[in-house]
Order: structure tokens, then sequence, then C-alpha cells
């Protein structure tokens, strides 16, 4: 693992965007672009949920949603 605090999936990525061969890397930087943004997909919405539910808290902190109890 080239560093921890990355998903498996970004690393399969930026690995394979650093591969020796050229015909083992992508082929295209708009590949390589779609590839990279469904890898950090995952981390995007975990960012975007938490920010939500911050902001929910923040506009009503004394009723709270079932949802925002759970996180």
């Amino acid at each position: 693992m080239l560093n921890p605090s990355i998903s498996s999936a970004l690393e399969r990525v930026v690995l394979r965007a650093l591969e020796r061969e050229p015909d083992d890397r992508f082929q295209s930087a708009e590949a390589f672009a779609l590839a990279y943004e469904k890898a950090c997909e995952p981390i995007f919405m975990e960012q975007t949920v938490a920010f939500l539910m911050k902001t929910v808290r923040t506009m009503n902190p004394r009723r709270q949603c079932a949802a925002c109890s759970k996180v």
C-alpha cells in the first residue's frame, strides 16, 4: 500500500497511471479522470453527508432528525 490513508480504489487508479508500460496506463486523460472520480466518489459522499448533518443540527439544534442521531 502506498499510503494507508487513501482507499484501495484510489491507490489502484494512481498505480495504473504510473505504470511503466504505456499500454498498461490509462489511454486518455478522460479515462483517468473518470476512474479518479469513481474512486473518490465514496470520499466525497461521506464528506457531503457529514456537512449536511452538521448543517441540519445547526439550523435546528433542539430538534434532531432520526438520521442525524445515528451519526
